[in-house]
């Protein structure tokens, strides 16, 4: 029992020494983990601040080139330019002056409209209810 003894706390001491190094070794690992992130992060920003500084200088110097561009663009294609378009016809939108007795006629001609409309409401409402009573009729025989 003496050998467990002496065994026992010999182990115990190597032990919480590799515990203590592995602690050691996880807590810089972590810590070079953030340290890696901060940097890449850092490293992102940096790149699109670029990015959108490489872009604004490119758009700045297109409208530049364009603007030299435009002057001699139109002058060169100025006698191919079609002549303006001149309407064959024109409209007004205005609606001529209306009198009373036109105003009176309209009215006549729409109430003369609706009097025809109601007329071949009624021949087509006795057509379909006398074809109902055929189907209806034909629908008793059968049963």
């Amino acid at each position: 029992m003496a050998d467990l003894s002496n065994v026992a706390p010999d182990l115990h001491h190597k032990m919480s020494k590799k515990i203590a190094q592995l602690t050691k070794v996880i807590y810089h690992l972590n810590t070079m983990n953030e340290d890696n992130q901060f940097s890449i992060e850092a490293t992102n920003a940096a790149h699109s601040q670029e990015i959108q500084t490489i872009l604004r200088d490119a758009s700045a110097k297109i409208n530049r080139f364009r603007e030299q561009v435009r002057p001699r663009d139109e002058e060169l294609l100025a006698p191919f330019a079609p002549p303006p378009l001149t309407p064959f016809f024109s409209f007004t939108l205005s609606r001529p002056p209306s009198t009373k007795i036109d105003e009176k006629k309209s009215e006549v001609n729409a109430q003369a409209q609706i009097e025809q409309l109601k007329k071949k409401h009624d021949v087509e409402k006795k057509n379909a209810l006398s074809t109902l009573s055929e189907y209806k009729t034909k629908f008793d025989e059968v049963r």
